[in-house]
């Protein structure tokens, strides 16, 4: 569903998904076993390193330069680097800009090796 473990039973995430969520939990029948809070921000921590730590960005920032470095001929097939890049994609929590580390590369690397 697009969230991020900030603690052992503590998710989070940067959408505003409150409704939908709570609809989700009613479906499933287990709305009493979930609390649902709405924060704008958790204290002591800066919204971009916040984002960081709980979707390891660098890390996946770091996967779509090797691609981007691999798409220079290191991999033989352009197959191969589409579903390179499909893999490190699933993992993208797909934030919003402004949560992003400067110099985010994924669309660097779908421009690579999509097009």
């Amino acid at each position: 569903l697009g969230f991020g473990m900030l603690q052992e039973s503590i998710w989070v995430s940067p959408h505003n998904i409150v409704a939908d969520l709570r609809e989700f939990l009613i479906a499933l029948q287990i709305e009493e076993m979930v609390f649902v809070l709405e924060a704008k921000s958790i204290a002591d921590f800066d919204d971009r390193e916040l984002a960081n730590k709980i979707f390891h960005l660098d890390t996946l920032n770091k996967e779509y330069k090797d691609l981007i470095e691999n798409q220079r001929g290191k991999l033989e097939e352009k197959r191969d680097l589409k579903r390179l890049y499909l893999q490190i994609f699933l993992k993208d929590p797909l934030l919003p800009k402004e949560l992003l580390p400067n110099g985010w590369l994924e669309e660097k690397a779908r421009k690579a090796v999509l097009f």
